[in-house]
């Protein structure tokens, strides 16, 4: 009943219709592919079996969705590093270097990709840098669902750092929609909500996350991807022989979340900025500011602890600002800086006010709209 929108539904009557063989499975992803349609958005079901994780890794972009709860964000990132393992693998598919990735890896909950690829490096650096690429090609976001209220979002945000640390890619949270009985009724109608009531908060969130999708330079993410592609692999012996019951569990979270949580309200922002390090200037972007510091994403790597000093413009009416900060934490080319010094209250203040100020503003298309959520943590 809508225009330029199809649906092809999964089927849940026939025994097996989910477990398809592997030559059917790789048969099917390629004719997603050529799909006439401008986006395909693929709903994967729950777990970590392989025919989840192929589809999920297939995607030129991916959306996770998690609840504020402790099991589903147990959920969440057992089965980001699922899919991260087994993108890995799929790059290195002839069995030398496949090798080295498995004696690399120690296979504990605890273990990091940073440690991972530090043992790869010490085997073969060009392997290393070779996964490297492929973690930097990988577009995953978060999204929060069925919140009690935006508060609850902190759980998510930490998961997102928790993710930055263990499994270093990026993964932004991108919006959270609060649990609605109009979204539970819309889902037993099987009618979207949003095409009945577009301008509430659960709709503006879905219409942004739309938004931010369609505006994609898919054909440069597929390039990038398929430079760094490599055939699906089947099942190895000890992969096949363990059961999907086993490889579905929880993962636990490999530490305490609250460790990742934030001690002052935050605001997401999209501004340029200037860095000055060591007397050399480079741009870069604030990804979201708070009391206690700011998340750049830099335009060339830095190393944690080095101390820059950043002249922060976030509109016209208020004359750029010159703060000090160290980097505390890397991910990639994002940078998550404490204030050093700290600065004055009023100059923060004055910050955030004309943060407030500008969120009653249009905001530029390349832009992302600003949304303050609140935490409690050692973090800034």
């Amino acid at each position: 009943g809508y225009p330029r929108l199809d649906v092809v539904p999964g089927s849940v009557a026939v025994p097996g219709a989910a477990n398809v063989q592997h030559a059917r499975k790789l048969k099917l992803i390629r004719h997603i592919a050529k799909l006439d349609a401008e986006v395909v958005v693929v709903d994967c079901g729950a777990g970590i079996h392989y025919n989840v994780l192929d589809f999920y890794t297939a995607a030129d972009a991916r959306v996770l969705v998690a609840t504020s709860q402790l099991v589903s964000l147990q959920n969440a990132y057992g089965f980001l590093k699922a899919s991260t393992y087994r993108l890995l693998r799929q790059r290195v598919s002839d069995p030398e270097r496949a090798a080295i990735l498995e004696r690399a890896t120690d296979g504990s909950e605890t273990e990091t990709i940073r440690q991972l690829l530090a043992r790869i490096a010490a085997e073969s650096p060009v392997l290393a840098d070779e996964l490297r690429a492929v973690l930097a090609t990988s577009r995953v976001s978060l999204i929060g669902n069925q919140l009690s209220d935006l508060r609850e979002l902190n759980a998510v945000h930490a998961l997102s750092r928790m993710i930055a640390d263990f499994l270093t890619i990026d993964v932004p949270v991108i919006g959270g929609l609060l649990r609605s009985s109009r979204i539970h009724e819309a889902v037993t109608r099987r009618k979207p909500f949003v095409s009945e009531l577009s301008s509430d908060a659960e709709s503006r969130v879905l219409m942004k996350l739309a938004e931010s999708y369609l505006t994609l330079n898919v054909a440069q993410l597929r390039a990038e991807r398929q430079s760094s592609a490599a055939p699906t692999p089947e099942p190895s012996a000890a992969e096949a022989s363990t059961s999907t019951e086993a490889r579905e569990g929880a993962e636990a979270l490999p530490a305490p979340l609250g460790r990742y949580e934030r001690a002052h309200e935050r605001y997401e922002v999209n501004c340029p900025i200037t860095l000055d390090v060591d007397g050399a200037s480079q741009p870069a972007q604030v990804r979201d500011i708070s009391r206690g510091g700011v998340r750049i994403a830099l335009t060339q790597p830095l190393a944690a602890g080095t101390k820059v000093r950043t002249r922060l413009v976030f509109g016209q009416t208020t004359p750029s600002t010159v703060l000090g900060a160290r980097i505390v934490h890397l991910a990639g080319l994002s940078a998550g800086c404490r204030f050093d010094p700290e600065p004055a209250a009023a100059v923060i203040d004055a910050l955030l006010a004309e943060l407030r100020t500008a969120r009653t503003q249009p905001v530029p298309t390349e832009a992302v709209p600003m949304t303050p959520t609140h935490a409690r943590t050692q973090g800034s």
